[in-house]
């Protein structure tokens, strides 16, 4: 099967790490990493990528993070940094096959889900946030 871009998004507020210093809120508020909008038709799908650098800064964290389309929740992945100020980079792929025709907004959003009283997690950077739109 053959598919065609439609369209391209992207939002790389940060591309490198320690380029930033986002203290993440604990579940079920979220940090707002990255967002962008992109064009979708039904029957397509869109590619999305995110890649965001992350470290520990107590405990053991895990850290949730969500892409949201339009105020829906559409996907998440979680990692557990089991180091105090260990790096990570967490990167994610999701494929839209839901998306119905029109200009849609794609929202990345990363917070701690655990017992926040002891575990803690900083963006760092990278963050990267990517989508394709394809038919």
């Amino acid at each position: 099967m053959t598919l065609s871009i439609v369209d391209f998004g992207r939002s790389i507020p940060n591309s490198y790490t320690f380029s930033t210093n986002i203290p993440l809120v604990a579940t079920p508020s979220a940090n707002t990493l990255a967002n962008f909008g992109i064009l979708a038709y039904t029957g397509g799908l869109v590619e999305l990528h995110a890649s965001i650098g992350l470290q520990a800064t107590a405990g053991s964290p895990f850290v949730l993070l969500s892409i949201i389309r339009d105020a829906t929740e559409i996907a998440t992945t979680q990692t557990a940094i089991f180091t105090s100020s260990a790096l990570e980079t967490l990167s994610f792929t999701f494929v839209d096959t839901n998306a119905v025709s029109g200009y849609h907004s794609y929202i990345l959003q990363a917070s701690v889900s655990n017992n926040y009283a002891v575990n803690r997690a900083n963006v760092i950077g990278p963050i990267v946030f990517t989508g394709t739109s394809l038919v």
